[in-house]
């Protein structure tokens, strides 16, 4: 099965998943994705890359899966939403067999998330752009709905993120939206590194500099703003290289990466 673009960076996430998992399963196990590590693709990324970078895709899913533990705690009875769901392995790591999530992605990667993962029983996956709003149809907009949007809103020009959270506003009235985001400089970073993997051809656009502005330009409540590694950096402090110190420092206070958490 051969990817193009945005597609070639579907083992990216997962091989850091990998990596972290084995070296500091205390901090964050993810079984799923362990099974995965012979992968050829995942072998070959964690070859090229260091342990800042691994933690700067991991660190992102340590927050989010405290976000999504509490809100389906708050609301019982919900629906969790994946746009862009790619290769993850949040549903596995969740371990709720109470409500639904739902998996959203282009055909052939949801093709790929079959062969590679199989499918659980309360997961329902759909092959869609997400930009396309038939899959919304699918969806019980009579429950409380979290819509997690796992390193794909970059590739994606702002007008279009505006565009799907306006329209998702519009169906789901008891709805919120967790999603990663840089800043301007962050950005160029990641674009790096995604192109060092080995995937040249993935073109990266949607920064936030200033999250105020951005709720506000969607017309949404923010909700909270989290860095990705504060507390990585207290739970890890005497494991870490002091290289990965530094970088997570710095990345926090220049607020390079982090997650929006908005009430649409």
């Amino acid at each position: 099965m051969k990817f193009n673009g945005v597609e070639e960076t579907l083992f990216i996430p997962l091989a850091a998943r990998v990596l972290i998992s084995k070296n500091y399963p205390n901090y964050f196990l993810d079984t799923k994705s362990l099974e995965l590590e012979n992968l050829e693709q995942v072998k070959s990324i964690n070859k090229k890359t260091n342990e800042y970078l691994t933690f700067a895709s991991v660190a992102r899913y340590y927050v989010f899966d405290k976000i999504i533990k509490n809100f389906i705690n708050k609301n019982k009875d919900v629906n969790i939403v994946s746009l862009g769901v790619g290769l993850e392995t949040m549903n596995y790591r969740i371990k709720d067999n109470r409500n639904k999530f739902y998996s959203i992605d282009f055909d052939k990667v949801i093709d790929l998330r079959l062969e590679i993962l199989g499918k659980k029983e309360n997961e329902t996956l759909m092959k869609s752009d997400i930009l396309d709003m038939r899959w919304t149809e699918k969806i019980d907009k009579n429950k409380a709905t979290l819509f997690v949007v796992a390193g794909v809103f970059q590739y994606l020009k702002e007008e279009q993120i505006l565009k799907l959270i306006t329209e998702l506003k519009e169906k789901f009235k008891n709805s919120e939206m967790i999603f990663d985001a840089t800043n301007s400089f962050g950005i160029k970073r990641a674009i790096n590194y995604v192109k060092k993997t080995g995937s040249k051809n993935a073109m990266m656009y949607f920064y936030v500099n200033n999250e105020e502005k951005f709720a506000n330009l969607a017309n949404v409540k923010l909700l909270g703003v989290y860095n990705f590694f504060s507390e990585t950096r207290k739970s890890l402090k005497k494991n870490l290289k002091l290289s990965t110190k530094i970088s997570m420092l710095v990345s926090d206070k220049m607020k390079m990466t982090k997650i929006l958490h908005i009430k649409l």
